[in-house]
């Protein structure tokens, strides 16, 4: 999930994220673009960067 911020202030953001139920124990989860079109993107250091999933997710562990 991408992360975004207001230079020089508090005020974050994350990207647009959607969750569609397959069934009662799945449901993918999709990620879209910025939600304010100001903000700039917040850029992990290289150490720290987790591995890039593609533009979806899969939840396996049920929905309540």
């Amino acid at each position: 999930m991408r992360l975004y911020y207001i230079p020089r202030s508090w005020t974050a953001y994350t990207q647009v994220v959607i969750m569609a139920v397959n069934s009662p124990i799945t449901a993918t989860i999709y990620y879209g673009r910025r939600i304010e079109a100001n903000a700039k993107p917040i850029h992990d250091p290289p150490a720290f960067k987790p591995p890039r999933i593609l533009a979806k997710t899969e939840m396996l562990w049920g929905l309540k």
